[in-house]
Formats: structure tokens, C-alpha cells, sequence
């Protein structure tokens, strides 16, 4: 699910001033604001409005610009960008690494079936940003390629979850008459096709390549995901209708291949 309909179209910036605006929600309640509110539009309406204080710049656009295979090829981007994440080097807020997953569903020859991802260093000088070098496409050959990467999250160590929202029921649907995976075959753990997309999966920034599929964190439409700070937990979202909100604890710190996963169950007294 696109939750923003404009990273659909590119991958922006967004700074703005440190004006602060306070709106007085109730006696009890203030909620603070860096920003003033801008006026609903219609849908259908194309132009980026942003609030007063904020500019924007196009960084990278999914199925326009070219992306850096491993072997040092290039070739057009996969599309649908939706999970964005910015990793710093050495600490820094303006010199990083820029993340982007695409919720696609297609027969890539070029870049692998399925979803895709896609890294960029950038930096920002004289208030501007820059791709550094050539953006970098993720290699998913290693778990199998993965489908319709959604959210996710970045890890306390420094690594990316990308989310699965596919949950295909048999390899005839994971096919899609050959338009999606070309590629039905069983995998050689014993799981068939069809059974290994629906997962979290962990990606590695630095090499580019895909880590492995968190099994322990279930297999379901995949819409979020959050780390918490401690290295153990992270709170996951379902796109199914209805739909489950979980909450994974890992065995170990910076380890999440094994661990303890947990559905919220909604009681009359829960709120």
C-alpha cells in the first residue's frame, strides 16, 4: 500500500524553518506543530503543496532513472517507491545513505521478479542535497527475490527491514500467468515458491544484498514495521482486513532470525 502518493512518483527532501506553531486542542490537550496546516485539495491534484517554510527537491525517480547492479551494469529502476529510510555516516544528518523499497509485482529479467530496493548516498552542501555516485540497486537473488516491498524499518545496527504486503496462497497466484515470478520452482530448503514471500526480510546497506527472510516474525501481508531502540523489539502491521497489530522480541540483541511474536487481542476493557 502507498501510504504517500507522492513517493510514488520520486523521492524528495523536505527541509523547513524551526517556526513552531501550538494549536489548543482542548482544556487538557496542546499539540505542537512545526508547521502551519495547509488547506485540503481535491483529489486527482498532482502539484506538491507544501506548507509555508518548506522546499522540496526530486532525488531519484522509480522507473526513470537508472539503478547500479552488482555487476556494474545499469538499468531502469523499478517503480512504486514507498519505504523511505536515511542511515547516517559517522553520525551525520547531512552525509548518509538514502533507502528507498518499490512495492512492484512484476517479470524483471534485469533486476530480479517481484519487489525491489534501491540505495543512494547523498549529501547536503550550501543547503542543497546530492546523489553521491550512482544508486545502488538491493540484490534479493539470495533469498529468492522478495514481493511488493512496502515499509519497514531501520534496525539499531545499522541494517534495514523491508516489509513483504504479499501473502500469495499458491504458485498459480504467485505467477500471475507469468507476469509476476517467472520463477515457480521449490526452494532448496523444501519451501515452495509461493511459501517464501510474506516476510520481513533483512537487508544488508553496505554490500547491497539481502541478508535472509525473518521467519520468526511471521508470514502475513506486511504493511510497517518499527524497531525500538533495544535491539530486541520491534512492533509490526498487517494489511490484511481485519487485521492483526504484533510485536516481535528477538532471543538476542541485533538478532532478529529467532525470537517470540505476539498479536494484540482487542478486550472490552482495552480501549
Amino acid at each position: 500500500m502507498n501510504k504517500l502518493y507522492i513517493i510514488a512518483l520520486a523521492i524528495i527532501t523536505l527541509s523547513c524553518d524551526t517556526a513552531k506553531t501550538t494549536e489548543k486542542v482542548d482544556s487538557n490537550t496542546t499539540k505542537n506543530f512545526f508547521f502551519e496546516e495547509v488547506e485540503a485539495i481535491k483529489s486527482g491534484n498532482e502539484e506538491l503543496l507544501l506548507p509555508e517554510g518548506f522546499t522540496y527537491q526530486v532525488l531519484f525517480q522509480g522507473g526513470k532513472d537508472s539503478v547500479l547492479r552488482a555487476d556494474g551494469k545499469k538499468f531502469l529502476a523499478k517503480a512504486s517507491n514507498d519505504m523511505l529510510a536515511y542511515l547516517p555516516i559517522d553520525g551525520s544528518s547531512e552525509h548518509g545513505y538514502l533507502y528507498v523499497s518499490q512495492e512492484t509485482f512484476k517479470v524483471n529479467p534485469n533486476l530480479g521478479d517481484g519487489g525491489g530496493g534501491s540505495i543512494m548516498e547523498i549529501k547536503k552542501e550550501n543547503g542543497k542535497w546530492t546523489v553521491v555516485n550512482d544508486v545502488r540497486h538491493i540484490d534479493f537473488s539470495n533469498v529468492r527475490e522478495t514481493s511488493r516491498n512496502c515499509g519497514g524499518t531501520p534496525t539499531p545496527h545499522g541494517t534495514i527491514l523491508t516489509c513483504e504486503e504479499m501473502q500469495p496462497m499458491s504458485n498459480l497466484e504467485l505467477s500471475y500467468d507469468g507476469k509476476a515470478f517467472s520463477d515457480t520452482s521449490d526452494l532448496a530448503n523444501g519451501m515452495k515458491a509461493f511459501e517464501n514471500q510474506g516476510w520481513m526480510v533483512e537487508v544488508d546497506p553496505n554490500t547491497g544484498k539481502a541478508m535472509h527472510k525473518l521467519y520468526s516474525m511471521g508470514r502475513y501481508m506486511h504493511e510497517d514495521a518499527h524497531c525500538m531502540p533495544d535491539g530486541k523489539t520491534v512492533y509490526l502491521s498487517d494489511d490484511n482486513d481485519p487485521a492483526v497489530f504484533f510485536k516481535f522480541i528477538a532471543d538476542s540483541v541485533g538478532n532478529y532470525k529467532k525470537g517470540q511474536l505476539y498479536a494484540f487481542q482487542q478486550t472490552e476493557t482495552s480501549g
